[in-house]
């Protein structure tokens, strides 16, 4: 991909001036908090991101949500642990890691979901998303919301692999 693409590198290979660094590894998600600010949208168009920055993006949120306390975790929502933006959470360095997480977290979700109730699920809590505070929500707004986060760029992980297919004459895929 082109050096102006956001992707998941090594760090001596970052491509932007605030990417997320986990601690503990050589691998970081480019990113640019200036550029990403609220106060700057709409006018900026934000850099096409890679499969793995996508994957990095949204890979563990089914999980995460899953751990938050109105689902019975113990995570809550005000500490930021669901959102992509407040929160560490894994850099995956191979597509394996990140479906397998992927998949291992959205059967957690479901069987949350299908454990709560709906004074669960109508619970008032504070609200961390995109890294900015937000006044209380309910429950399912907080799933709701996020799982319009994770079908959108799940859309663009989809888009991505099918053009990368077509570009090489491949029209099989597993």
């Amino acid at each position: 991909m082109p050096g102006n693409s956001w992707s998941v590198r090594r760090g001596d290979e970052c491509a932007t001036p605030t990417p997320w660094i986990i601690p503990d590894t050589e691998w970081v998600a480019d990113f640019d908090s200036e550029l990403s600010s609220r106060e700057s949208w709409p006018d900026v168009v934000m850099p096409p991101t890679t499969i793995a920055w996508l994957f990095w993006h949204i890979g563990s949120m089914p999980g995460r949500v899953a751990d938050l306390d109105f689902l019975g975790g113990t995570k809550t929502s005000g500490s930021g642990w669901a959102s992509p933006y407040i929160a560490k959470h894994p850099i995956f360095t191979t597509a394996d890691d990140a479906v397998d997480t992927m998949r291992a977290g959205w059967s957690r979700l479901i069987e949350r979901l299908q454990q709560a109730t709906d004074d669960d699920l109508a619970k008032p809590t504070e609200w961390h998303s995109y890294g900015q505070a937000r006044p209380t929500a309910i429950g399912g707004q907080i799933v709701a919301s996020t799982l319009h986060e994770i079908s959108h760029h799940a859309t663009q992980i989809g888009t991505l692999r099918d053009l990368y297919f077509h570009s090489r004459g491949q029209t099989n895929r597993r």
